[in-house]
């Protein structure tokens, strides 16, 4: 199952302008089918699976791992960090240190923005392995999106997913390759802004400017704090 996450946890995301923009016009986050992510998924001939999981069969095993593979087409996931808001590297993502924009928020805000959701959302911490020699936990579909390589432990993500099934709760159906919006409540979501650390200041501007069209503007974290908002 899904690790329990603390309703305290404070959590990051970074945004391009485009993509806040989004969250607050649509009142929707971005869910992507998490095979189309760049995670890699170790081969059912894993050495560690194959030798420490007894009583279970190498082919039992091998079996498992692959319904896991099957279902990650059918598993969609919202990612957020609990390392703060200056995360190497991830700022380049989002459009760099000038135009990027970090939301923060938490577990139990997280949980109450997606109330209004039809998906049955779960939110996890994410396992970090040593593929070479830590056995992938089998026995939950949703495992199998909630594992990363332990040389990234540094990111603490923790993900929103939910799982798409087939006709009967027993099958999995690949999901869209485009991802899937989830409906939120952004005011309920969003704790604190933060536009970029190298922000222009018409950049700061123009991100308070949309802060007050959606009535957030006192969520918007002033810009001579920047340096202290992780």
């Amino acid at each position: 199952m899904p690790r329990i996450v603390a309703d305290e946890l404070h959590v990051w995301r970074y945004f391009t302008f485009a993509q806040f923009l989004a969250l607050l016009e649509f009142q929707s986050l971005h869910f992507t089918r998490v095979d189309l992510l760049p995670d890699p998924f170790v081969d059912s001939e894993s050495h560690p699976n194959l030798t420490a999981l007894p009583p279970m069969s190498a082919a039992g095993i091998r079996r498992a791992l692959d319904m896991m593979r099957i279902s990650r087409q059918a598993i969609f996931v919202n990612s957020w960090y609990a390392s703060g808001s200056e995360l190497p590297g991830v700022w380049e993502k989002c459009g760099g240190k000038n135009s990027g924009i970090a939301v923060r928020s938490s577990i139990g805000g997280m949980k109450a923005a997606l109330q209004r959701s039809s998906q049955n959302v779960h939110i996890s911490r994410v396992l970090y392995l040593d593929y070479d020699s830590d056995p992938i936990p089998l026995g939950n579909a949703y495992l199998s999106a909630l594992h990363k390589e332990k040389k990234l432990q540094v990111e603490q993500e923790v993900r929103a997913l939910f799982l798409q099934a087939g006709r009967d709760s027993s099958t999995f159906s690949p999901g869209p390759r485009e991802g899937v919006d989830v409906e939120i409540d952004a005011a309920t979501l969003i704790e604190d802004v933060l536009p970029a650390p190298q922000s222009e200041p018409w950049f700061y501007r123009l991100v308070v400017a949309e802060c007050k069209r959606f009535h957030i503007a006192e969520l918007i974290i002033p810009s001579d704090l920047h340096g202290n908002a992780s």
